[in-house]
């Protein structure tokens, strides 16, 4: 088994410190996710099908799915990639009168709202629009959102394509280097496109690619703040505070390679990757401690979302260990209160399978006591149900145990 490698000494001195500033990450995070909150990598469509369980009990067939839509591992909620949205290759489209820039706003409003189809026909109108005019920057991003969309759509064929022709026209007409963050970006989605279409070797080089990349990325990018002292590094003032997101993306995006790496991991590889998964996660964890603070929503999904990662993959006692953490966290932060119940019927589901049946049934009616202060009647109504389908499975296993006697 490869070693994950340990981000500890490159920084050694900034954990601990009062994390910068995040207002932007934060503000990019909801635009791009909505009030939802959770979109996936594989289409964005909430998962219907029943799936089975195997534990020590003996197979069941359980209704009871996860609260939103599992996320992909490049596309995770209101995580790094929700941060770095627009931070990634292009300069911000300010969204003024002009009727292109107008058109890709509408798109993004689509998006936000699971309209992608009718936002992809937005963009194929706008991209009409930008060839006419000859507008290769604007081609180039809206190319981008485009592919994005087909992505989120699982049309995977068509978001490969155009992904390519974007990268292409990176290197050629902009002079894109291969370490650029939108170039990053996109090879982590393409890489990803790889796993869903089987295609496990090349997925994996093109996410220890991006890992790697980044890894330099940031390692240089520390030499401009920061003085080296022997096996230390000093801060040469404090470049969270008087720098913000100039100092902050590089390592987010980072924090996004390693946190999209370790979802591949658990995916699409062995029993024998886990631990390595884990190694990868962690130090995706501690970056989001230290760029947005210990309590914090970023820090809380992505903990969430490794959790349930693993809790589909039937990765019992490591789901048990993300989830419960996250739900703890999530428990003190406001902009998760509409996803807490979720997170928690995520947290009993895990106990449920790990023989822990009794503190799973309290964390589920917790749920339920959560759901109804948040007053959300579609929230409340998952939540009482996942609790109604907990109670029958649970008295179906305590009459199978209790027939032995």
């Amino acid at each position: 088994m490869q070693r994950a490698f340990s981000i500890r000494h490159l920084l050694p001195r900034l954990y601990g410190r009062s994390a910068p500033s995040c207002s932007s990450f934060s503000a990019e995070a909801t635009r791009c996710l909505g009030a939802a909150g959770y979109r996936s990598g594989g289409g964005g469509r909430q998962r219907e099908h029943r799936h089975r369980w195997q534990s020590s009990g003996g197979e069941h067939s359980d209704r009871r799915r996860p609260p939103f839509p599992r996320v992909g591992p490049a596309l995770l909620a209101v995580s790094f990639w929700g941060a770095f949205k627009d931070l990634v290759g292009y300069e911000t489209i300010k969204l003024d009168d002009d009727p292109l820039k107008a058109k890709i706003k509408q798109s993004w409003l689509l998006r936000k709202h699971g309209k992608r189809k009718e936002a992809a026909v937005v963009l194929h109108e706008a991209l009409h629009e930008a060839q006419q005019a000859k507008d290769e920057m604007a081609i180039t991003r809206i190319c981008d959102e485009l592919a994005g969309t087909y992505y989120e759509l699982g049309q995977l064929d068509e978001a490969d394509k155009l992904f390519r022709e974007v990268l292409s026209r990176l290197m050629q007409l902009h002079n894109t280097k291969e370490r650029d963050p939108d170039f990053i970006g996109i090879s982590l989605k393409l890489a990803d496109i790889f796993a869903q279409k089987g295609d496990i070797r090349s997925a994996e080089i093109g996410f220890r690619h991006c890992v790697s990349k980044q890894q330099e990325v940031v390692q240089e990018h520390l030499k401009k703040y920061l003085v080296s002292h022997g096996a230390y590094m000093e801060a040469a003032g404090d470049p969270e505070t008087s720098l913000g997101v100039e100092y902050s993306d590089p390592i987010a995006l980072f924090g996004m390679c390693l946190e999209a790496f370790a979802h591949f991991l658990v995916n699409y590889c062995g029993d024998d990757r886990l631990e390595e998964s884990q190694k990868y996660i962690d130090e995706a964890i501690k970056i989001g401690h230290q760029l947005f603070g210990p309590l914090n929503a970023h820090t809380a999904n992505l903990l969430n979302n490794y959790g349930a990662a693993c809790l589909w993959k039937h990765k019992f006692t490591v789901a048990i260990k993300y989830l419960e953490e996250g739900a703890k966290k999530a428990l003190h932060i406001a902009e998760c209160e509409k996803l807490l119940p979720g997170y928690y019927c995520n947290y009993a589901e895990a106990l449920f399978h790990s023989g822990k049946e009794d503190q799973s049934l309290n964390i589920a009616k917790r749920a339920v006591e959560l759901a109804k202060k948040n007053k959300d009647p579609k929230v409340l109504d998952y939540a009482q149900r996942f609790l109604k389908d907990l109670e029958r499975d649970y008295n179906k296993k305590m009459g199978k145990r209790s027939s032995w006697w």
